[in-house]
């Protein structure tokens, strides 16, 4: 009989490691591609959730045959705030959401109704005269900001805050 040295089981063994090695490897690529690819919908969902207060806020101003009102504390719906009001760091710092419009349209997935605010930006009157000014009839401008939220997190403790957030804004002119 031959003398057995346990060469084979070593080797055997070597291959073992090798290929959990490689393995593990594979599990966290797929951890990383996962991860990325559910970013990138988080941030198409919170872009198309804006999009959508942001066509609806020019819809409002699009149908509208007479000047909206101002908007006041109390009435915040269907009506326009002064360009003074809030600044860009207003709406990066939050603070002007808070005085937004709902949106009724939303997206499903997405983790929180998206938000419009309408701002009045500038008046050119058709003619020179201090009549037409006065009457009001001429090209309105208005700044419509949009706020949009990505999906919902996994985790279902989660706030909206912590899923991806969107602001978008368009100028829309309107005559009366």
């Amino acid at each position: 009989m031959y003398k057995q040295r346990g060469s084979a089981l070593v080797i055997g063994l070597i291959l073992i490691v090798g290929l959990m090695f490689i393995g593990v490897s594979a599990v966290q690529n797929a951890n990383v591609n996962y991860r990325a690819s559910s970013n990138f919908n988080n941030v198409q969902i919170s872009f198309q959730s804006a999009e959508s207060a942001l066509v609806q806020g020019e819809a409002l101003l699009s149908g509208a045959n007479v000047k909206l009102n101002y908007c006041n504390g109390k009435n915040i719906t269907n009506c326009i705030w002064p360009s003074e009001k809030f600044s860009n760091e207003n709406f990066i710092s939050g603070s002007a959401w808070s005085s937004a419009q709902n949106a009724s349209k939303n997206i499903s997935s997405s983790s929180g109704a998206p938000l419009y605010i309408i701002q009045e930006q500038d008046f050119q009157a058709f003619e020179l005269s201090p009549d037409s000014q006065s009457k009001g009839l001429g090209m309105y401008y208005y700044r419509v900001t949009a706020k949009g939220y990505g999906s919902k997190p996994h985790n279902e403790a989660a706030s909206k805050n912590e899923a991806s957030q969107t602001i978008v804004e368009s100028i829309f002119a309107k005559s009366y």
